[in-house]
């Protein structure tokens, strides 16, 4: 800004100066993304505000974080902090991170993290049919968020059977025998997927 001002018998004395603002010190991570059983983890907190990064500090204010996890502050990259490690059990786990600056502001925010186990298909056989009798069997899925959604290998089952995407039902009445090797896939609610090969016999009367 430039301010200007009469004085010194009618001379004008100008003088020019800067104000910087900065945006209060506030943590931009809006959530944490889910965990896996037995697989590595790792996700950001970030913050922005507050002037420079030097000397900030990262904590949890409250609750605790699921096994194994610890929160990690990068000395190089001070704006940001990591929650790393490989989480033992599943469960949600509420927390409370703080970020504090050099000059003592702080803000702080609470998030989750959720850990669910691998996404699995149950290996087990699936039941034997018979051409020309009502066939029905629901396959059979572990781990991971609700809902699932199942789907096969186009043409992969007998002709007169189809699978149910919802419930992973096959059913139907089976129009020709043979043994069918059939692909299934599943996915999960949180992106998750888990893919298998099983078995199907069709006998003829």
């Amino acid at each position: 800004g430039i301010y200007g001002t009469a004085c010194c018998g009618g001379r004008m004395q100008v003088v020019s100066f800067s104000i910087v603002v900065d945006e209060a010190l506030h943590i931009t991570t809006a959530s944490l993304p889910r965990g896996i059983t037995g697989q590595p983890y790792q996700a950001a907190l970030e913050a922005k505000g507050g002037g420079s990064s030097v000397g900030r500090r990262w904590s949890l204010r409250s609750g605790t974080l699921p096994d194994a996890l610890h929160l990690t502050s990068w000395r190089r990259h001070p704006e940001t902090a990591h929650i790393e490690g490989v989480p033992a059990r599943g469960g949600r786990f509420d927390v409370v991170v703080q970020v504090s600056s050099e000059d003592g502001d702080t803000d702080s925010k609470p998030l989750s993290i959720v850990v669910v186990d691998p996404l699995e298909i149950a290996a087990s056989p699936i039941a034997s049919g018979l051409v020309g009798k009502p066939y029905s069997e629901a396959l059979t899925a572990s781990g991971g968020v609700l809902p699932y959604v199942w789907s096969i290998q186009p043409a992969a089952l007998p002709a007169g059977l189809k699978l149910d995407p919802t419930t992973g039902t096959i059913h139907g009445t089976p129009l020709n025998s043979g043994s069918f090797s059939i692909a299934v896939w599943l996915s999960d609610s949180a992106g998750g997927t888990a893919c298998t090969v099983l078995n199907l016999e069709i006998g003829s009367d």
